[in-house]
């Protein structure tokens, strides 16, 4: 999702990203990044991407999302587990052998905790925070908005938090595939293993995952919510996105659901024309109403 900025908006470059390391209670290492400040005290933005093992400071999406949605707020970006920046490490299909053993949702939802702890250190934060959260970050998102009471606004972005996990991959696997995703999940809650993967997820990912329902964990938080979705949205199906509406409104939650008919999961038309500054522009109103 590479963003570029239409003239019409303007926004403040993120600064330098400065790496940083917290640890966990068994020593392993959670690697983040924050944007270097010029002094005085800030908001912060965490965004958390989607699945896969990239190094955070090699997507460029996340700093343009941060230019067009919050440009006062600092940002702060979490690698996955087991991905460390600058380290050298094996591949194992094309990810580090921690990551495959260590990441899941709630590892996430837990090494996200662990950095925002560490923020409470730094004289530069406010102590107010923004979370925002694309595909796979969005469910761990909607899982630490509650546990984090600095939570000012969330915003879960092509993420299905209406629907088990379950049941929303299995709308987006073809056929075929799908028919096969009670039986890995079975055999991936006998065997939670990195070792063992299928459709690109490792087994210790589907037994901590399948049947997590986003949204009922983001209903526990009283910050006001924003749902962004596209219509086209193959990856991630719009009627998990309705359904995660529905809940939360029904739950009595402040949300606010914007959906864009010809968009996917990226916010591009059909043709490939990107229209992800405009959704940000959406975004951003809603964000400074939200939060004032």
């Amino acid at each position: 999702m590479l963003l570029a900025l239409r003239p019409a908006v303007s926004a403040a470059e993120v600064g330098p990203l400065e790496r940083s390391v917290v640890h966990r209670a068994d020593g392993s290492p959670v690697s983040f990044l924050v944007e270097a400040g010029a002094g005085g005290t800030q908001d912060a933005l965490i965004i958390l991407q989607g699945t896969g093992c990239r190094e955070v400071s090699d997507n460029p999406s996340a700093a343009r999302v941060a230019e067009l949605l919050a440009p006062d707020h600092r940002l702060v970006l979490i690698n996955q587990p087991g991905v460390i920046a600058g380290a050298e490490v094996n591949l194992v299909d094309g990810c580090p052998t921690d990551y495959w053993e260590r990441s899941t949702l709630h590892q996430r939802t837990l090494d996200m905790l662990l950095v925002v702890a560490e923020l409470r250190r730094r004289d530069w934060w406010s102590g107010e925070l923004v979370l925002f959260g694309g595909s796979e970050g969005g469910a761990v998102v909607a899982l630490a908005a509650a546990l984090l009471p600095e939570t000012q606004a969330a915003i879960v972005f092509s993420s299905g938090a209406g629907m088990t996990v379950r049941e929303l991959i299995r709308r987006a696997l073809p056929p075929p595939v799908a028919a096969d995703l009670d039986a890995q999940i079975a055999a991936a809650r006998d065997h939670p293993s990195g070792g063992t993967r299928w459709a690109g997820l490792s087994y210790k990912w589907w037994a901590d995952a399948a049947d997590v329902m986003p949204a009922r964990a983001l209903a526990l938080s009283s910050a006001p919510i924003l749902l962004i979705h596209g219509a086209q949205d193959t990856s991630s199906p719009v009627e998990a996105a309705r359904a995660g509406r529905d809940y939360l409104t029904t739950a009595g939650k402040d949300v606010v659901y914007f959906e864009y008919p010809a968009l996917d999961h990226f916010m591009r038309e059909a043709g490939g024309e990107d229209r992800l500054p405009e959704v940000m522009e959406d975004a951003r109103r809603w964000l400074a109403g939200a939060t004032r």
